[in-house]
């Protein structure tokens, strides 16, 4: 008789929507070695007590601290490596519990026909994620590859209204998520960050939310945020955004219930 598998639990984390908060409750909750994260510079997937990122090795930050940047050599012996220790999709479907990251949507399309899947994602606030965008991209003395398409608005003459309303950036949260809240089983919003994870199973009621990785910006105060005119023209040109978020509001009220099955038919 064979023992029937528990659901993957798949996570699209969406930039600057608390990401490694969630990640660290993924692995946390699951255990290190039953989590894969999807790496966006090999588009791979690394179990994440294999992961070698930056972050996490202090010869690397004592580098990038002292001359300001991480070389490109030593960016490229951290890629190589990560791609040695890289494993396929089917391989983290049948042996993971759950896989994070960077990716979008329908990445993972028809790759776990055998097993249930979870697929879950965090959105939040269009402007307020907009402005942690604008403000990272801005502190960033180079470009790691695996955040690349996010170059604009390195520029530090261009104003935030202006890169707000680029082209490349519309509905940016939308381009991870789709427009369709019912392929996620479990939606949330960082605003109320703790019933998602209540909802996802990843934390008791008493549980401690740490927050990481957070960027801070004086730009909050910018007399632009509080334009009616500005924010009309950005809600009109992030409506799939605002769409989405407000489902997800909707749904994250709605603890240990989903309109979208266990099973591959989420995606």
């Amino acid at each position: 008789m064979t023992m029937k598998l528990s659901p993957v639990d798949i996570f699209v984390h969406v930039p600057k929507t608390a990401g490694l908060s969630l990640r660290n409750a993924v692995i946390e909750h699951h255990g290190s070695k039953q989590v894969y994260v999807y790496d966006m510079s090999s588009q791979k997937l690394l179990r994440s007590d294999r992961q070698l990122l930056r972050r996490e090795r202090p010869a690397h930050i004592a580098i990038a601290n002292a001359i300001g940047y991480l070389p490109p050599q030593l960016t490229h012996s951290i890629l190589k490596a990560r791609g040695a220790l890289a494993t396929s999709p089917e391989v983290a479907f049948r042996k993971g519990d759950a896989i994070v990251g960077h990716f979008v949507v329908n990445t993972f399309e028809g790759v776990a026909a055998d097993r249930e899947v979870r697929q879950m994602t965090v959105v939040r606030d269009p402007l307020a994620r907009m402005v942690s965008h604008y403000r990272y991209l801005q502190q960033q003395k180079h470009f790691d590859p695996s955040l690349r398409g996010w170059q604009t608005g390195q520029d530090p003459d261009l104003p935030f209204s202006e890169f707000a309303l680029s082209d490349n950036v519309r509905n940016f949260q939308a381009s991870y998520t789709g427009t369709d809240p019912s392929r996620f089983a479990i939606l949330g919003t960082m605003e109320d960050f703790p019933k998602f994870l209540l909802n996802a199973g990843l934390i008791t009621d008493d549980h401690e939310i740490p927050r990481v990785n957070v960027t801070t910006s004086a730009l909050l105060e910018d007399p632009t945020l509080h334009d009616a005119g500005f924010v009309r023209d950005f809600q009109s040109f992030h409506d799939a955004d605002y769409a989405f978020y407000a489902a997800a509001d909707e749904r994250s009220v709605l603890v240990g219930q989903s309109s979208a099955p266990l099973s591959s038919s989420v995606y």
